[in-house]
């Protein structure tokens, strides 16, 4: 039995509500397929093979608040005439009004930069065959190919669009394994590979600095193939094996924070998402550029890194195996590692001058202090931690014989907001002098 679905555009929307009450948070991821094909084949073991192709596949984002709710008379859209796509459009678009500070942004789309080499290749293929079972206690065994054309993603270090994705299928599969214990019914569990083919072909990382950096840059990193292939078993194996190959990487740098207006007009579903401010308004004067380094060099961007090929070949091997082997090869001194990563580099090019190279080594630093500084979060759970440590070292040496008759002041933990401000509060300076002001602190309400 063969099923076939075909489909202009579909939408899947996963809200996130954070409470009942107005004030709270409200996030919103909309997935839109455009030219969207599907289909299936069923047999008498069940589902044989199933194809998936997207011509094009955009990913927003949104937040507002429950009480940023617009008036019901400014949600009416105007209508330039009454035909049946306009007005379907018009609810469309009335739906995402219903917020009149509704922030919205797109995280990863097809490419607009410039026209792709392949334009009748989808951007997005996925096929899985599953390999007839002859009987119940037979493994499985199953082959993934997964392609991706012609995408651009742009990262934001605010957004966690990923941790929001990743615990609404961790509840999930919560419930899933709450409902099978349940259940109480237990099955013959039969080994399952999977070979899992990944392609990326022709794609682009886009990164604009934030306006608190102090250097002002935009970095797009194309990547012209990443190849992933491993074999997956479950249950787990004793080990498991990723290659990965990627070829044709070049970076390309500008020092502006260039707006995204001319792109955004060509996303899909635009003008029902995002805001007026965020589309250009002569985008008829702006011609698609037939090529990527054409569209780089209009944009004033300067090419300062190039990769031919990288391949890598990460290896996990499972506890119970490194300490086979580890037994096994007692007598030798070296121990057999749990993780095992080989990486072989082809010839990298830099092209760069005085200006674009401290460009790029500031914006990399400021990149690297944002992602590695702890949050506010996690400094104030560190700094009370460390204060109360000292209080009651202090307290318990030099005020053992009369402790009800003592006061101390409570320790006020701020909130530092730069790594600066964390280094100015003495936190982590050495423990003699942290010691002698506390000790001098008390001495002086105790007298």
């Amino acid at each position: 039995l063969g099923l076939s679905f075909h489909c202009n555009q579909f939408t899947l929307s996963l809200h996130h509500n954070f409470g009942e009450q107005q004030t709270n948070p409200i996030y919103t991821q909309l997935l839109i397929w455009d030219g969207l094909h599907s289909h299936c084949l069923l047999g008498k073991e069940g589902l044989k093979h199933i194809r998936l192709i997207s011509e094009d596949v955009t990913l927003y984002e949104s937040n507002h608040n429950q009480a940023q709710k617009m008036p019901h008379a400014q949600r009416n859209v105007q209508l330039q005439n009454f035909s049946v796509k306009d007005m379907s459009n018009a609810i469309r678009k009335r739906r995402f009004l219903h917020f009149e500070k509704l922030q919205s942004r797109a995280i990863f789309f097809r490419s607009k930069l410039s026209h792709p080499l392949s334009p009748k290749t989808p951007a997005l293929i996925l096929d899985m065959i599953i390999r007839k079972q002859e009987d119940d206690f037979d493994d499985i065994e199953r082959a993934i190919y997964f392609s991706v054309y012609d995408l651009t993603y742009r990262h934001d270090l605010e957004s966690t669009w990923v941790d929001r994705l990743k615990d609404v299928f961790q509840r999930s599969n919560d419930s899933a394994e709450a409902n099978k214990d349940k259940e109480g019914i237990e099955k013959n569990e039969n080994v399952a590979v999977t070979n899992v083919f990944c392609t990326v072909s022709d794609c682009n990382f886009d990164f604009s600095s934030p306006t608190y950096f102090k250097k002002a840059s935009r970095t797009i990193v194309h990547v012209g193939e990443v190849r992933l292939t491993s074999n997956l078993i479950s249950p787990s194996g004793p080990v498991q094996t990723y290659n990965v190959s990627i070829g044709n990487v070049s970076v390309h740098l500008s020092n502006k924070r260039n707006e995204y207006q001319n792109e955004n007009c060509r996303i899909s579903c635009n003008r029902l998402i995002l805001q007026d401010r965020e589309l250009s308004s002569n985008l008829n004067n702006v011609p698609l550029s037939h090529s990527l380094d054409d569209a780089l060099f209009r944009m004033n961007f300067i090419a300062i890194a190039t990769l031919d090929y990288c391949e890598a070949a990460l290896t996990l091997s499972s506890q119970s195996e490194a300490q086979s082997v580890r037994s096994v090869n007692s007598q030798n001194s070296a121990s057999e590692a749990l993780t095992t990563l080989v990486v072989s580099f082809g010839r990298v090019h830099m092209y760069s001058c005085k200006d674009s190279f401290e460009c790029f080594v500031g914006t990399l630093n400021e990149l690297i202090l944002k992602m590695t500084m702890p949050t506010n979060e996690e400094l104030e759970v560190m700094r009370a931690e460390f204060f109360s440590k000292h209080e009651a070292k202090h307290k318990s040496s030099s005020f053992s014989d009369d402790e009800s008759d003592s006061s101390t002041d409570q320790f006020v933990v701020r909130d530092s907001q730069t790594l600066t401000e964390v280094m100015g509060d003495n936190l982590f300076s050495n423990d003699d002098e942290i010691e002698n002001i506390l000790f001098d602190e008390m001495s002086d309400e105790t007298t």
